[in-house]
């Protein structure tokens, strides 16, 4: 099985390399170093160059880079970062802007230009992970400049983040009927980059902005564990309760006599293990009248780290199982095609129209990075502390 396992981690970070997702075309100054949000096969094309997955893959990089000491992904994560400060980072005049990234450069619109905190955040947690393995100043300048714009800009006086900032107008918008586009559980992973940039800064005011967050987040916490997406929304998006449960559970090492913080993640570990079935995990714990359901990858990626954490701290072999399960299912998930621009990504998930379930024909990046972060966790839970497991969550 280990075989098995080493054999998939291996073509997916060849799919990263080298499919094309990554843009490795120099004269392509405008997209060089950013990667693209998936590949849509039915298409043949990739729709745009998506900052936040950049932020991912920065962070994937590096650790690649501690893993095998290959200078390769130290360069690509290199480039990655000086295609987010040079190209995406806003360069105006509106104070308010500046520390924020364009979320994504359109192949047909170009530069989208409004920042979304948690993609700010994602790339923050990547600027520091740069600085932590070449100590070049110009990466923990930039998480500084980012995280002062998160704190002073984006974080609610409740503590909560304000989901975007659109630079055109030149004000946050709140959107109810869009889950992401609210304060919502997911910013409970921005404790990550707050509390990594508070140590790498010595800035311990950056804890009394993780601190409000948190109390934010926790009041989301239904009773049955699961997170409450936003609070215009009761229902449970897997995606974004995965999130809170990583940052949650990221502090609860930093902080070590926090134990309402294990609490909290244990019990939204338990909540993933309610609703999986052989494996598999919906997008939301219940859809409205004509909403798609769906079961993606990547939920099944983010719940296999969580609870093989959970079984690291816990040794409830219930976690495990479900890791176990859900294993199985990732591992199908593989693209094994011969063409190049698909083999090795994993596919996105499916669609599902009770009882017919219909493949979504995309390669998806995240899902493929966090699969391959998934899998070589476990490969190796067995023998590392659960703190370990943790500080390596991307």
């Amino acid at each position: 099985m280990s075989e098995v396992i080493q054999s998939k981690i291996d073509n997916g970070i060849r799919w990263i390399r080298e499919s094309g997702i990554y843009n490795v075309e120099q004269s392509a100054t405008e997209i060089y170093g950013g990667l693209n949000a998936y590949y849509d096969i039915e298409r043949g094309a990739y729709p745009f160059v998506y900052t936040e997955i950049t932020g991912y893959a920065i962070s994937l990089f590096v650790q690649l880079y501690k893993y095998s000491g290959d200078e390769v992904f130290l360069n690509r994560a290199q480039s990655s970062a000086r295609w987010l400060i040079d190209i995406m980072r806003y360069s105006g005049e509106d104070e308010n802007a500046k520390g924020s990234f364009a979320w994504a450069y359109d192949f047909t619109e170009g530069k989208q230009l409004k920042a979304y905190s948690f993609d700010c955040g994602v790339c923050t947690k990547a600027f520091l992970d740069l600085y932590e393995v070449t100590h070049d100043g110009h990466y923990l300048a930039q998480a500084k400049e980012t995280l002062d714009w998160l704190t002073q800009v984006m974080q609610n006086e409740d503590g909560s983040l304000k989901a975007s900032y659109n630079w055109s107008l030149k004000k946050s918008l709140s959107v109810p009927s869009i889950w992401y586009e609210n304060s919502g559980c997911l910013h409970a992973k921005m404790c990550i980059p707050l509390a990594f940039g508070s140590k790498a800064l010595n800035n311990p005011s950056l804890i009394k902005s993780v601190e409000a967050l948190l109390h934010a987040t926790f009041k989301l916490q239904r009773r049955d564990g699961g997170f409450k997406v936003n609070i215009f929304d009761n229902r449970v998006n897997l995606h974004a309760h995965c999130y809170a449960l990583e940052g949650i559970i990221y502090l609860h090492n930093s902080l070590k006599e926090r134990d309402d913080l294990l609490t909290s993640f244990i019990r939204g570990a338990e909540w993933l293990l309610s609703v999986e079935k052989d494996g598999k995990l919906p997008e939301w714990d219940t859809t409205r009248f004509l909403e798609a359901k769906l079961q993606t990858s990547y939920v099944a990626a983010q719940a296999i780290r969580i609870w093989l954490i959970s079984y690291k701290l816990t040794k409830d072999q219930r976690f495990l199982d479900g890791a176990n399960r859900s294993l199985s299912y990732i591992l199908s998930m593989q693209c094994g095609t011969a063409d190049n621009r698909t083999r090795g990504g994993f596919y996105e998930g499916y669609r599902i129209f009770d009882p017919l379930r219909f493949r979504i024909n995309r390669i998806n990046t995240w899902a493929t990075i966090f699969t391959i972060q998934a899998l070589t966790m476990y490969q190796k839970f067995q023998t590392s502390e659960a703190a370990q497991l943790v500080y390596e969550i991307i």
